[in-house]
């Protein structure tokens, strides 16, 4: 298909422009002069039209709309099928953004063109009245008036700025004009009250300014016609050296870009309007709510022709827009530029001038108006691309001796009457014409480029169209018509003459039948001398009105249904004012109710073609306001945009440091520290000495010369590994975190294909650029809410960009001086498979998954997005020490690149234990304190596998390219620590490097592994069972039980997701049928983002732990202390240290938000209310209903005078011995758990849940889903949430 050509484009020849370059420029860059800043955009705006032939504006060719097949075109899939039947949204948009920038090209080269300029053009005169009440044209209707109001402002503005600080800073003088009149303080303090008033006048018109040069800008910089709809998209659009580098440049321009519409409507009504509307002080134009298609019929009512002085005063403003996009001032310092100039040469205007803007008639909007319908003065200029087809949309107002010679405007009477376009006089004096009357056109009478369809092919100028036109006018306040995009119909603009099927909102037949009452109506285009509304003229005889009904009878209504099913009065609160009653919302025009029903298939079908494209396009507009905004879940558009290939510096090529590594295979490795930041380096070269100072005295690390006392155990090959067994495995993992030599032969390329091994090439994603300085001072966020301080030193992990694959391949294979030191750290491995049979025989919560799944609340399907991943990092980069989230354990497989891996652990292991280990002022985790803790270092080299414990402490660096493929898991042997690592990284999120709320679904999975395994018959548990099974025989088997019981009654406490509000679809909607806003839900009915099913798992892990150790493991085991005295292990170990751990989180919660974690070190002032206290609030209520569990309970919490400051009581020496009982083996679907299980929340969640899905007492079950029943009554099942 050939590239479209501007002259070919009917609309673009009808629009009314200054100058002849935006048609007859062969190149438009060539309107302006060479070096001038506006030719890339000139450049822009051609390549964008000559590609509009494969561009689609709505689900129409724009091309074919832009060559006429829009005008007057009535069918469905162009028009709201509302009565006012405007042209669609997302067609209007498009074209009054495309002759914006036409337009605002014209502007361009009537001020920078120079000599090249021409103004001969059609010449368009002002027309009477406009379309629509807007209030953007009642602010210019004075132009004298209008720049008063300016200079008021903007001298009130300037008084402001003359105020200066003299002795006292806190009382600044005041200002002269105020001091030199003021008689008495009340005189001053009104002058300062009139003042404030002008000078927030005076920063609207800064904004208005501010608004367009900000589109004028963004046209200069990016190949865009108008401003991009988000900044993601914006920052797509960028250049390299524009975009934004910093954290405040990214929330600036942001926040800017959260009122995209705004902008561009500021920019499209000073291009279509006038930029005057920007100096009007009494409105932010961005904030109106304008409609694109009355916009672009009242720039052709404007025309082209005003006078010069007018001319002069909207180039003077133009010309401080674009100094502001320039870079050449601000809006502040335009508006006292334009105040100066303006006082130094007043504008003198005529009368008439003066009201050129003026208003003497509101039109309504008509469908038969059109943006193609042109008045234009003859003679027309012989070079304008004017066909046939074209001169039958443009009216002749007056004789060719009697127009004008000049470019602008001269004032022309006409005494000719009784004619379409006649000039008769208005209010402002200038001509007025009528430019909207339907012209009569057939189809032997349109060209190639003026595709108008058959729906304009009756004689007497009326569609064919079979939709009905329906009279009134638009309210005030709607934009787009009735049927936006994004918003319903309202009742007030159904048509009741109109068969859109019964899918749409249809108004009461009998209302529907009555006629509209007499009264005063607004005069509409097509009125005055000319005739009544909607006259039509044919051969210069006006045809009489005819009615709607006589022009386009009503389609036949489809029969209603049979039996309708009668619809339920929704329930009203007795303080609500009722419809019509004084005061209630609409009470002055309030109609009948509307009955609101949807289509069947069948019936759809049964409809003919043209009616089910009417009813798909309907739809397709409902599903745009419905669907969900897309969103790349990786990264938020007010991530700093990855820049690569430009130039960098690395303190490292000045200033050298090599370290020793060893390998798994026992090779020592010399490496060089490559760091681009000074402080990194040496902090990093410090850690690296450290590392070698705690080297056994042969010089060599301890897990190689003194294995039995070092942090790793390495094993030389696989097979010493895996001939150690399960248990041997899960034993030694108990002692030490392991490394298996040369575990995989699999190998990968540092290469695009071995990057796709990784993630898409071309997502974008978190990537730490670790070559730019690192941020003075960091705080890092949990859930918005639980915040700690991080003392000012440096960290990689505050400077994420967003990035791809690609470019970090890019950066690698860049020359030197442009390669930065990248980490990419999120490729979720979502699709990947997890082995039920887990070779490396540590993941605990693998094999109970498998082992559970098909029982009653349990996981279904294990998320392997949360526990399965690659890390992908370029030479040079780092991540300091850190823990891995949620007590996860951590696996890394290397399968390219080395990876210099440091592991730290405390020398006092009981250290993790304390509540001030990474919450105590002088604790920096990017910077350990090597006196209190050990230190060792491994290099992991292709097919090297580590095994991490959970809430281990590491430094990873990064010597050559690597990938990495790696994952969390849980394990038996390390529970102890999962448990502190859960309780750690929910109060201190910065320690982490990432946050996935998972962790209750594999715990719960792994309740009810030990249930059905420490109950069955000993006999029938397997090897691989048995290794991920506690020994409960011996007392820290179960301890590690009762540990693990603690932790399943606090789950919901320690669950970031029990303090976010639902954005479940289905409960939201519920809510908003119950009248229960989402946040009053979470903190009346502890109705939260954690799912319903997931409420239900963890409810019935609390009943199963309940039942493993009171009714199980206590009954079969005898417990005696170090004196040999029985004891009651429920009593006397389980609940004291329940009790302990809920008094240990309150102490916790006190340290992060009163002593000063909170990011600032301030104490929030009492009485104010943040999301902060408001979290606060919820964990309290989440551990004041786990205390209440047991009366024994609720007496032991209640004992602790002081807050404890360990996590865990004291170990409680005990002995186990096995006793003659016989336990039978525990059925994982009884349904007594449910009564174990349920705490005070829960039943309040459960009984709000009930009444939200209108559930009776006798069904109030829990949700079962497809899990098969056990119960002795079958349970009646709801539809899962």
């Amino acid at each position: 298909m050939e590239p479209a050509s501007r002259e070919t484009l009917t609309l673009l020849a009808l629009t009314p422009f200054t100058t002849t370059a935006p048609l007859l420029e062969p190149k438009l860059e060539d309107g302006l002069p060479a070096g001038d800043a506006f030719r890339g955009f000139a450049s822009h705006l051609d390549q964008y039209t000559r590609g509009l032939h494969s561009t689609k504006w709505g689900e129409v060719d724009a091309v074919q709309l832009l060559r006429g097949k829009l005008h007057q075109n009535f069918e469905a899939m162009y028009r709201n099928v509302d009565k006012r039947q405007k042209i669609l949204v997302a067609i209007t948009h498009r074209i009054a953004e495309f002759v914006a920038a036409f337009r605002f090209y014209d502007v361009l080269v009537r001020l920078r063109g120079g000599d090249r300029a021409s103004f001969t053009v059609l010449k368009q005169p002002r027309g009477d009245g406009y379309v629509g009440d807007k209030p953007y044209m009642g602010a210019i209707q004075d132009l004298s008036v209008l720049i008063t109001q300016f200079k008021q402002a903007a001298d009130a503005y300037s008084q402001l700025l003359s105020t200066r600080p003299v002795g006292d800073s806190k009382n600044p003088e005041p200002l002269h004009y105020i001091a030199s009149c003021a008689s008495d303080p009340l005189v001053q303090i009104a002058s300062e009250l009139n003042l404030s008033a002008q000078v927030k006048k005076a920063m609207k018109v800064i904004r208005n300014l501010s608004a367009v040069a900000f589109t004028v800008r963004l046209l200069v910089k990016a190949d865009c016609i108008s401003v991009p709809a988000t900044y993601q998209a914006l920052v797509d659009l960028l250049p390299p050296e524009s975009l934004p580098r910093t954290k405040e440049e990214v929330d600036t321009l942001s926040l800017a870009m959260k009122t995209t519409r705004g902008l561009r409507q500021a920019f499209e009504l000073a291009t279509l309007v006038s930029p005057l509307v920007a100096i009007y002080p009494g409105r932010e134009i961005q904030k109106d709510a304008i409609c694109s298609e009355e916009l672009l019929l009242n720039c052709k009512l404007l025309g082209n022709c005003k006078t010069p002085a007018i001319q002069q005063l909207e180039d003077q403003v133009w010309a401080e827009i674009l100094q502001i996009a320039n870079g050449k001032q601000s809006a502040f310092e335009a508006v006292i530029r334009l105040r100066d100039a303006w006082n130094k040469s007043p504008p003198v205007l005529s009368k008439a001038e003066n009201a050129f803007f003026s208003r003497s008639t509101v039109k309504e909007y008509r469908r038969e108006m059109s943006v193609f319908t042109t008045v234009a003065l003859e003679p027309y200029p012989p070079a304008w691309p004017l066909t046939d087809a074209r001169h039958f949309i443009i009216s002749n107002p007056t004789p060719a001796s009697q127009s004008p010679t000049d470019h602008h405007l001269v004032p022309v009477s006409s005494s000719s009457t009784g004619m379409v376009g006649s000039i008769s006089p208005g209010t402002s004096g200038m001509q007025d014409v009528q430019p909207f009357a339907i012209s009569s056109l057939s189809l032997h009478d349109c060209d190639a480029d003026m595709d108008l369809g058959p729906h304009i092919s009756s004689l007497d100028g009326e569609p064919a169209s079979p939709a009905a036109s329906a009279e009134g006018g638009e309210k005030d306040g709607s934009v787009e018509g009735a049927r936006d995009m994004s918003l319903p119909p309202s009742p007030e603009d159904r048509d009741s003459n109109m068969d859109l099927g019964s899918h749409l909102t249809t108004p009461d037949p009998e209302v529907a039948m009555e006629e509209p009452p007499p009264g005063p109506t607004h005069e509409v285009a097509g009125t005055g001398s000319a005739g009544q509304v909607g006259d039509s003229v044919i051969g210069g005889r006006k045809e009489p009105r005819k009615s709607s009904r006589e022009r386009n009878p009503p389609l036949p209504r489809d029969p209603p249904p049979r039996n309708p099913k009668e619809r339920k009065t929704p329930r009203k609160r007795t303080h609500d004012p009722q419809p019509g009653a004084p005061g209630a919302p609409g009470a002055s025009r309030a109609r009948p109710p509307s009955l609101v029903f949807t289509m069947k298939a069948r019936e759809v079908h049964m409809k003919g073609l043209p009616k089910q494209r009417q009813i798909i396009a309907q739809s397709a507009i409902k599903m745009e306001a419905v669907e969900p905004v897309f969103f790349n879940p990786d990264v938020s558009e007010t991530t700093p945009r990855l820049v690569v290939n430009v130039p960098v510096t690395r303190y490292s090529d000045s200033h050298k440091y090599a370290f020793n590594a060893w390998d798994a295979g026992g090779n020592m490795h010399t490496e060089e520290l490559v760091c681009h930041n000074e402080t990194e380096f040496r902090q990093i070269s410090a850690l690296f000495d450290a590392i070698k100072a705690q080297h056994c005295p042969s010089g060599r690390p301890r897990w190689l010369d003194d294995p039995a006392n070092a942090i790793l155990h390495v094993f030389g090959s696989p097979s010493q590994y895996i001939d150690l067994g399960p248990a041997g495995i899960q034993a030694t993992f108990a002692k030490q975190q392991l490394v298996i030599h040369q575990w995989s032969q699999e190998r990968l390329s540092f290469n695009l294909d071995g990057l796709e091994r990784a993630g898409d090439l071309h997502h974008e994603t978190s990537i730490q650029g670790l070559s730019l300085p690192s941020f003075a001072a960091m705080q890092l966020t949990l859930f918005t809410d639980f915040t700690v301080h991080i003392p000012p030193k440096g960290d990689g992990s505050a400077r994420v960009h967003a990035g791809s694959l690609a470019q970090l391949f890019a950066s690698s294979t860049a020359p030197p001086g442009r390669q930065k030191s990248l980490n990419a750290l999120h490729f979720p491995q979502s699709t990947e498979q997890i082995d039920p049979h887990d070779p490396m025989a540590v993941s605990s919560d693998v094999r109970a998954y498998f082992r559970t799944k098909s029982d009653l609340h349990c996981a279904k399907q294990m998320s392997a997005g949360d526990v399965r991943w690659r890390i992908v990092g370029t030479t040079g980069a780092f991540h300091g020490f850190h823990v891995d989230p949620h007590g996860d354990g951590t696996f890394v497989l290397v399968r390219v690149g080395k990876k210099a891996w440091v592991l730290a652990i405390p020398k006092d292991e009981a250290a993790l234990l304390d509540v001030d280990l990474w919450t105590a002022k002088e604790v920096d985790v990017m910077r350990l304190d090597y006196e209190k803790w050990k230190v060792e270092m491994i290099l992991l080299t292709p097919g090297d596998l580590l095994i991490q414990w959970p809430h281990a402490s590491h430094f990873v660096y990064t010597p050559q390219d690597a990938i990495c493929f790696g994952g969390h898991f849980n394990s038996t042997a390390t529970l102890r620590r999962t448990i502190i690592g859960i309780i750690h990284t929910f109060f201190v999120t910065n320690i982490t490097n990432i946050d996935h709320p998972t962790f209750p679904t594999r715990i719960n999975s792994l309740v009810c592994f030990y249930l059905k395994g420490l109950t069955a018959d000993p006999k029938s548990i397997t090897p691989a069972d048995g290794a991920h099974l506690p020994n409960v025989e011996s007392s820290s088997g179960l301890m590690d039980v009762v540990l693990l019981g603690c932790l399943v009654e606090l789950q919901n406490a320690l669950c970031s997701l029990s303090y976010e509000c639902s954005t479940d679809s289905a409960i939201l909607a519920l809510l908003r049928q119950h009248g229960l806003q989402p946040h009053l839900a979470l903190a009346d009915f502890d109705i939260s983002e954690m799912s319903h099913e997931l409420r239900l798992q963890c409810i019935y892990s609390r009943g199963r732990m309940v039942y493993l150790l009171r009714d199980c493991l206590f009954r079969k085991y005898r417990v005696r202390d170090h004196n040999g005295q029985v004891m009651d292990p429920w009593r006397q170990i389980f609940i004291p240290t329940l009790a302990h751990l809920i008094m240990a989180l309150k102490g916790y919660s006190t340290r992060v938000f009163e002593d000063g974690y909170a990011g600032t070190g301030k104490r929030k002032a009492k009485g104010k209310t943040s999301p902060q206290s408001f979290t606060r609030q919820l964990l309290n209520v989440q551990l004041k209903s786990s205390s209440r569990r047991w009366d024994e309970l609720d007496a032991a919490v209640k004992a602790f005078k002081v807050k404890p400051t360990t996590l865990l009581p004291p170990d409680v020496a005990f002995t186990v011995e096995k006793l003659d009982v016989n336990i039978a083996t525990a059925d994982p679907n009884d349904a007594r758990y449910r009564q174990l299980g349920m705490r005070t929340l829960d039943s309040v969640y459960i009984d709000q849940y009930a009444v939200l899905v209108q559930a009776t007492a006798a069904a109030s079950d829990e949700v079962v889903g497809t899990d098969s029943s056990t119960d002795d009554e079958p349970r009646s099942k709801r539809q899962r949430m």
